[in-house]
C-alpha cells in the first residue's frame, strides 16, 4: 500500500463528533462540552463568549423569539419524563441521549456526511429519523436529503427545523464547505417522548477529497459502509454481506469479517459484524464477498 492510501486510511478514523458551534464566530466544540452558552431568550442559540452575543445580536433579536417558540414546544413535548424532574430537564437530558447515540454511530455519520457535501451547494438539512436510541444504523434508520427549494415550501412538514436553519445557513459565518445542517429525529426515547432538534455538524477531514465519480455513483450507505470496512481492515481479511437468512432475518443485508471455518460446526462459517462486534456462524451460501471501492481522489 503506498503512503497517500495510508494517509487516506488514516484520516478515516472516527472523528470527535462537533456538533456544537458559536452562533457569532463558529468556534465549535465537542458535543455536551460546556464553553458555549445559550441564549437567554430562545434557549437555543449559543455563543462562546458575551461579546460573541452582542455582536449577533442585531440579527439574532429578528428570530429570538420565534426560536424561543420553538424551544417551548419541544419542552411541551418533553413532559412526562422521570419523577421529580422539570420539562426542560428532560428535554435537555433527552437531546443529550439523542447526541451520544448519533454521535456512537460512526457509519450513520459518515452517511450524514457524505450527502451533505454532496448536496452542499443545494443549502440541505439531512434527516435522520430513527424508532428508538436502541436502533443503530440499520433499515430502520433513514437518513434523507431536503434541499431548500423544499425545506422553504411552507407545505413542507416540519415547521419547527425552518425557523433554526433559517438562521444557521443566513449567518455571515456560515461556509458549505466546512459545516452542514442535520435534524435529529427519534420517535421515542426512555422517556417514553419523541425528540427531534436540528443543529450543525463540521465535514470530517476526507471528505472534501472524495473523488467527483463517488459522489455520482455511490449511494450514502455504500460510501459509509466502505468507510467501516478501511476502518476495521485488517491485512488479508476478507470481507463479506450476509443473506438469504431465515432465522434472524434481521441480519441480512450485514457485512463481517469472515474469520474462517466454524471449529464447532464443519457446515458453518464465522463471521465477524462489523456494526455490532458479535461472531455469528453462518453457512456458505448465507454470505458474499463485498469487494472494495475506490473513494479518494489519490486513487483514480
Amino acid at each position: 500500500m503506498d503512503s497517500t492510501r495510508q494517509n487516506d486510511r488514516k484520516s478515516l478514523g472516527l472523528q470527535s463528533a462537533r456538533t456544537f458551534g458559536c452562533q457569532n464566530c463558529r468556534t465549535v466544540v465537542a458535543a455536551g462540552s460546556k464553553q458555549l452558552s445559550a441564549c437567554g431568550g430562545c434557549v437555543s442559540t449559543r455563543y462562546c463568549s458575551r461579546a460573541c452575543q452582542k455582536d449577533d445580536w442585531s440579527c439574532h433579536k429578528l428570530i429570538c423569539k420565534s426560536l424561543a417558540g420553538v424551544h417551548e414546544r419541544a419542552v411541551e413535548v418533553a413532559k412526562g419524563g422521570a419523577p421529580g424532574t422539570s420539562d426542560k430537564s428532560n428535554m435537555k437530558s433527552n437531546r443529550a441521549a439523542v447526541l451520544d447515540w448519533y454521535n456512537a454511530s460512526g457509519i450513520l455519520l459518515h452517511r450524514v456526511s457524505f450527502l451533505a457535501w454532496k448536496h452542499r451547494r443545494e443549502s440541505p438539512i439531512i434527516m435522520v429519523f430513527a424508532p428508538s436510541l436502541s436502533e443503530d444504523s440499520g433499515p430502520t434508520v433513514t437518513v434523507e436529503m431536503h434541499p431548500r427549494t423544499e425545506w422553504e415550501d411552507a407545505q413542507w412538514g416540519e415547521p419547527d427545523v425552518v425557523i433554526p436553519a433559517r438562521l444557521t445557513f443566513g449567518h455571515s459565518s456560515f461556509h458549505a464547505d466546512v459545516t452542514f445542517v442535520v435534524a435529529l429525529s427519534i420517535t421515542s426515547i426512555d422517556s417514553g417522548a419523541p425528540c427531534a432538534f436540528l443543529m450543525s455538524g463540521s465535514f470530517p477531514s476526507h471528505i472534501p477529497h472524495v473523488h467527483p465519480s463517488v459522489l455520482m455513483t455511490l449511494t450514502a450507505e455504500d460510501y459509509a459502509a466502505e468507510v467501516r470496512r478501511r476502518n476495521h481492515n485488517c491485512k488479508g481479511a476478507l470481507y463479506v454481506r450476509l443473506k438469504g437468512l431465515c432465522g434472524a432475518t434481521h441480519l441480512n443485508g450485514r457485512e463481517g469479517q469472515l474469520k474462517g471455518k466454524d471449529p464447532n460446526n464443519p457446515e458453518r462459517w464465522t463471521v465477524h459484524l462489523l456494526h455490532s462486534g458479535k461472531e455469528v456462524g453462518v453457512r456458505g451460501q448465507n454470505f458474499e464477498d463485498v469487494g472494495h471501492s475506490k473513494l479518494f481522489e489519490s486513487e483514480f
